[in-house]
């Protein structure tokens, strides 16, 4: 897990923290795309619905949405693991909790340009 140094980032504000959280949803890689030879995280794939964030204290508390690219997707528990692990590594991070999104209306325009451009 490449979480090296992940203490020493300050997570001063909620916005901080989203932008943490998103961060560090792009080190977990879709499964999918790594099939094709490329490592597309879940940020860039379009994958996070959401970040909730709530302060505790001097601590955080963070909520993530993940949405799938299918009913048929596998990869839910794999998603939930790796950015559980990557975001309590972070000692400010207290609680985690990565939710499925039951909509299911991912379409590829909701990649970043540069994981389609990757992809293409």
């Amino acid at each position: 897990m490449a979480n090296d140094g992940v203490a020493s980032i300050d997570l001063d504000s909620a916005l901080v923290v989203e932008t943490f959280v998103r961060e560090q949803a792009d080190d977990v890689h879709d499964p999918c795309s790594m099939a094709l030879g490329l490592n597309v995280g879940l940020s860039e794939m379009g994958l996070i619905r959401n970040v909730e964030v709530v302060q505790l204290g001097p601590d955080w508390s963070v909520k993530v949405h993940v949405r799938l690219t299918s009913p048929g997707c596998q990869y839910f528990f794999y998603f939930q693991e790796q950015l559980e692990a990557r975001l309590l590594a972070h000692p400010r991070i207290t609680g985690v909790e990565v939710t499925w999104d039951h909509v299911l209306d991912w379409t590829p325009e909701d990649m970043a340009h540069s994981a389609r451009n990757r992809i293409a």
